[in-house]
Order: C-alpha cells, then sequence, then structure tokens
C-alpha cells in the first residue's frame, strides 16, 4: 500500500487570502489520485495563525516524503525563511518548490537549499515526480524542473514542459484538503472557497506582468468541466455565487456566451451569481446582457491608468474615453463595476498623477469599489522590470528587505489605512522602486486617501464615518507612534470580524 505522504504550504506573509490557493488545491488533487496523502497549510490564510517555527514543528512531526512550498516574488524571502527553518529542523525531507518566483528564479531557490524546484505549470510536473519518490527514478529524465546534480552541486535545468493543452484532464482543485477553519469565522467567509479558473495564459502583452507560469497562448476548460467544479462546490459547501478569476475572463466571446446559456439552464445552482475579471476592450452589449441574464452581478476591469500616454506605454489597447464609456455601459446594464489602477509609473510627473486622480474621482461615480492594490510594482519577466531595473538600481529588489521589502511586508498586520487603500504604501516611505519626489509621493497619498473613502460608501452613513476617521488617526499615528498604530488597528479589525460574525446568518 502506498504509504507517501506530502505537505504543501503557502508561506506565512503579511498579505492574508482573499481565497484558497487553487493552485496547491490542484497539486493536492494530482497526489491525491495516486493514493498520497496530502496535508495543505496555508501560512497566509487569515485565522490560521501558522508561523515559520509551528510549520517547521509540524514537518518535523509528520515527516513527510517531500514539503511543496509555493513561491511568489512579493514574499520570496518568506518562502526562502521557511524553507531554512524546515531544512534546519528536518534535513532529510526533500524540499520542492514552485509557483511564479520559482519559474523564474530557480538558481536562487536551489543556493538557498531547494531540493527541486518546479518551474511554470506544477500538475503534470508533480506527477512525472512521483516515480521519483516511488522508485528512484532519474531528475535528469522529468521536464520542467531544476536541480542540483548529487556529486558536483551543478544546478542543472532540464528543458521547460511544454503548457498542457487540455485543461480538462487536470483533476478539480481539492478544497477539502483545507482547514476550513482557517478561512472561517462566519459564515459570510464561505465565499473564500467560491473561487474558480476557467482558462489559462493571456494573450495580451502588457508590460507590467509577466506570463511566467501559464504562458501568452489562452487555453480553456470545457463548459462541462466548469459547470461539475461549481456543482460540486454547491453540494459541499451550499455555494451558489462563485468568484471566476482567471486573468481575462471573456477573451474567447462565444466561450463566455456558450457558459452563460449552460449556467442559465443549470437548475440545481439557481440563484446563480458571480463575478469575473476582463478587459473591457472586448466587452459589448450583447455580452453583457448575455452575462447579466446568466447572473453575472460583477466584473472586475484592469483599466491601470486615466492617461492615454501611459495606457500607451503599457500597451494596454484603449484609451481613458473608452474606459469610461464601458464602465457606464456596464452599469447600465446593472452589473456592477469595480476597477484596478496603478499608480506611479516612472513615467509619470505629480501632474500626470493629479490628472490621473481627478478623473478617478469622475470615474468613481459608476464603480462599487476600486481595487485598493496601488503602486506599481517592476516584477522580473516582465518588460517594465528589463527597461528600468538598471537605470533605478533595482536588480533582485525581492532579495532587499531594507530597500524595498523593509517597510511594511515584515509586519504582521495591516495597519487601518493601508487595508482601505494602498497595502504597499511602505514603497512610498524609502526611496521606492523609481526614486518618486516628494510632490509624486503626495499625489499617490492623495488618491490613495480618495480610493479608501470611495469604497466606504457602500456601508452605512455611520460605518462610513467611524471607518474614516479610523483611516485618518491611523495614518497620523503610524507616522508617530507604529506600535499604537498596531494596537488600534488589531482592536479594529477584531471588531469588524466580531460584526460579520453576529450578523450574517448561516446560508
Amino acid at each position: 500500500m502506498n504509504s507517501h505522504f506530502a505537505v504543501l504550504i503557502n508561506p506565512p506573509s503579511p498579505r492574508r487570502s482573499s481565497f484558497v490557493p487553487l493552485g496547491l488545491a490542484y497539486l493536492g488533487s494530482v497526489l491525491t489520485d495516486h493514493k498520497w496523502k496530502v496535508l495543505i497549510i496555508d501560512g497566509s490564510s487569515p485565522y490560521g495563525g501558522h508561523t515559520f517555527k509551528s510549520i517547521a514543528d509540524i514537518v518535523f512531526d509528520k515527516k513527510p516524503t517531500f514539503v511543496g512550498i509555493m513561491t511568489t516574488t512579493l514574499f520570496s524571502t518568506y518562502a526562502i525563511d521557511l524553507l531554512i527553518q524546515i531544512k534546519k529542523k528536518s534535513g532529510d525531507t526533500s524540499i520542492i518548490c514552485g509557483g511564479p518566483h520559482a519559474s523564474l528564479m530557480p538558481d536562487e531557490l536551489l543556493e538557498e537549499g531547494a531540493d527541486i524546484v518546479v518551474r511554470r505549470e506544477g500538475e503534470k510536473t508533480l506527477e512525472d515526480l512521483i516515480p521519483f519518490f516511488d522508485e528512484g527514478a532519474d531528475l535528469g529524465e522529468i521536464a520542467g524542473i531544476s536541480f542540483k546534480n548529487g556529486k558536483t552541486g551543478a544546478h542543472c535545468h532540464n528543458p521547460d514542459r511544454p503548457l498542457w493543452e487540455d485543461l480538462n484532464a487536470l483533476p478539480l482543485p481539492n478544497k477539502d484538503l483545507f482547514n476550513h477553519y482557517d478561512y472561517i469565522k462566519s459564515p459570510y467567509e464561505i465565499y473564500k472557497f467560491s473561487n474558480i479558473i476557467t482558462s489559462r495564459g493571456c494573450p495580451f502583452s502588457c508590460s507590467f506582468c509577466s506570463e511566467a507560469v501559464f504562458g501568452k497562448k489562452f487555453r480553456a476548460r470545457s463548459v462541462e468541466s466548469i459547470i461539475e467544479e461549481m456543482e460540486g462546490l454547491h453540494s459541499k459547501y451550499g455555494l451558489t455565487d462563485f468568484a471566476f478569476i482567471d486573468d481575462c475572463f471573456s477573451v474567447d466571446k462565444n466561450r463566455v456566451i456558450d457558459l452563460c446559456e449552460a449556467l442559465y439552464k443549470t437548475k440545481t445552482l439557481q440563484p446563480l451569481t458571480w463575478s469575473c475579471v476582463s478587459r473591457l476592450d472586448i466587452i459589448d452589449d450583447d455580452l453583457l446582457r448575455i452575462m447579466k441574464e446568466a447572473g453575472c452581478i460583477k466584473i472586475n476591469y484592469g483599466i491601470e491608468s486615466v492617461s492615454d500616454d501611459t495606457l500607451k506605454k503599457i500597451n494596454k489597447g484603449f484609451t481613458s474615453s473608452k474606459a469610461k464609456e464601458v464602465v457606464i455601459r456596464t452599469k447600465s446594464m446593472g452589473i456592477n463595476c469595480s476597477v484596478n489602477l496603478m499608480w506611479g509609473f516612472p513615467w509619470e510627473s505629480h501632474e500626470d498623477i493629479r490628472q490621473n486622480r481627478l478623473f478617478t474621482q469622475e470615474l468613481a461615480e459608476y464603480v462599487d469599489d476600486i481595487d485598493p492594490a496601488g503602486i506599481i510594482i517592476p516584477f522580473p519577466g516582465t518588460p517594465l522590470y528589463e527597461t528600468y531595473r538598471k537605470e533605478y538600481r533595482f536588480s533582485n529588489w525581492w532579495r532587499d528587505r531594507k530597500a524595498f521589502t523593509g517597510h511594511y511586508r515584515d509586519k504582521i498586520y495591516y495597519p487601518i489605512f493601508r487595508y482601505y487603500g494602498f497595502e504597499d504604501q511602505g514603497l512610498l516611505e524609502d526611496r521606492g522602486f523609481f526614486n518618486y519626489s516628494m510632490k509624486v509621493k503626495n499625489e499617490i497619498i492623495k488618491a490613495s486617501l480618495f480610493i479608501s473613502k470611495n469604497n466606504l460608501k457602500l456601508h452605512s452613513k455611520l460605518q462610513q464615518t467611524v471607518t474614516w476617521v479610523a483611516i485618518l488617526v491611523s495614518r497620523r499615528l503610524y507616522l508617530l507612534y507604529p506600535e499604537l498604530e498596531s494596537v488600534l488597528s488589531n482592536i479594529f479589525n477584531a471588531l469588524i470580524i466580531l460584526k460579520k460574525k453576529m450578523s450574517i446568518s448561516v446560508p
């Protein structure tokens, strides 16, 4: 009988999970299909309370066949810290790293102690690694991995694995492998299990975006496969509200129409509601109408900027007037909108940012919320990174805890003003990636405060007032007495959780 056991980990970080990590859920399904036992630990879950030490202790106690660690560039140092602690305590346990950062920087992770690095999509690669753990198969024959030569210590990089063409052949992600109590303190929070990805790959070429994992080729699941997953989530968790989190859900208009027709007819999911992410230049009135009839209640549009010059430079393929037109049409169809915006591109002056903010204030009339993401980050593998890394000297910035990651990513909480505004405002407290002038910094802060206030408009007047005062006090305390601000934030967040727990009934 197969007694192999794996622990898959999303490392602890200051960014709490909005949804369960689908990547680990897919990998867990691959292993359970091969009769492995699997434990998934999401160190960034909202209520798990996991630390590097507690996770290392679990690995030591469980003695798994291997540990898999998900790595993202933004929090790669957290993954490395966890890797080192596990190696120190359980040196004989094999550690596999995967995810976006592993795909881009395999040598870095091998140097830090990873035994195997899985590049790009991991499901088939993990499946091919199973014989290695079963029988000691040759790692040199497995596409898509990097590893250290046992004799010479040299880094070996096998050829890339081709992208998985038939997404229907993937097992459905197994969300039962997560500890539900790590995510849910009120029935309202069951939405954290509602995320679904219906396609992979984005054919567009935005200069700030990396295609390190899923590539540019658009590949889609069948309508039948998507419906099967939704019905399974409905059966297990009672979900009738879903979030399609594809990079670009509406690339193939005919596919969306077919899915909408199937959703409209699927009686077991009614009353059905769902949201998605879309480019606004591939949306028209007919598609909006069909999506609305099939239960779409919200679309997130990646506008990124309301400056036509910036939109051109980042290859978005539309203008600010087009963006406003589509947002207004979407709202008129009865579908709510949220929009993503980015601030602080290196060519933007403080006046450019001021104009962006003023246009955003016009746009805000037609949107429910503006995503509080914020300041542009030049990720490796993107044209933005390659163009500016030498000029602004931020090569390998993710390794520099002091200059780029120390001001907010070493915190174990979110200050209130960052939670409601830009969580990455720590990038303004030092020189930032692009050496922002004080005028630019001030304009970005004004934009953040406007977005914070705008996003409160769906709440009651009393809650708007209380939260807005808390945001202003939070910002002042953070600058003067950060330890006192942390106490305020923790109390405030506890009250929010308590309110949800008391006011939301079981679905």
